[in-house]
C-alpha cells in the first residue's frame, strides 16, 4: 500500500535576515493528520520556518513542499504554486497585525489578500469577519482575533499553522 503524500516536507531550509541566519538547514516531514510541534527558544527560527512553509517568506532550500506542491524559488511558476499552497492551508500568526496602526477591517482585508480570497468575495468575507467579532468576544474572549480566525476558517484548509503564544 502506498504511503500518503507528506502534508509538509522541508529539506535544507535556510533563511537569513541580512547577515543574521535565522534558519540553517531545517529538515522535516509532517504526514497528513499528524500533530507536529515546532519547539525551541526565542530566536531559534520557529516562526521563520513556519513563514517559509506558509510561503510568506522565500528561503533557500533543497525542497519546501506542501501537499506535494513545491514552492522553492528555483521553480519558474513559483507564484502560482505559492497561491495554491495558501489556498490549502490556514495560518493564524502569533501577532495578528502586520502593522500595529492598521484597523481590524484593514487587517482582515490584508489577510484576505494574503490568502488569495478572490477579489469579488473579499468585501463580504471582511464584513462577515466583523459580524463574528462581537459573538467571539462574548463566547470565548477573542474579539481581537475574530477577523483572522473567520478568514482562516473560510479557506477550508487541509492543515493549519498557529505559532504558540509567548
Amino acid at each position: 500500500m502506498n504511503e500518503p503524500e507528506a502534508a509538509v516536507r522541508c529539506a535544507g531550509v535556510r533563511h537569513a535576515f541580512g547577515t543574521t541566519r535565522a534558519v540553517d538547514g531545517v529538515d522535516l516531514e509532517i504526514r497528513p493528520g499528524e500533530v507536529f510541534g515546532l519547539l525551541g527558544p526565542n530566536g531559534a527560527g520557529k516562526t521563520t520556518t513556519i513563514r517559509v512553509i506558509t510561503t510568506l517568506l522565500t528561503a533557500e532550500a533543497e525542497q519546501v513542499s506542501v501537499f506535494g506542491i513545491d514552492v522553492t524559488r528555483r521553480r519558474i511558476d513559483v507564484t502560482r504554486r505559492r497561491m495554491a499552497v495558501r489556498r490549502r492551508i490556514g495560518y493564524v500568526p502569533q501577532q495578528l497585525s502586520a502593522d500595529g496602526a492598521l484597523t481590524g477591517r484593514e487587517n482582515a482585508t490584508l489577510f484576505a489578500r494574503l490568502f488569495d480570497v478572490p477579489r469579488a468575495q473579499r468585501t463580504a468575507q471582511v464584513r462577515l469577519a466583523g459580524r463574528y467579532r462581537a459573538r467571539a468576544h462574548d463566547r470565548i474572549g477573542l474579539a481581537g482575533q475574530a477577523g483572522a480566525m473567520t478568514l482562516a476558517s473560510h479557506q477550508r484548509p487541509h492543515t493549519a499553522f498557529s505559532p504558540p503564544r509567548a
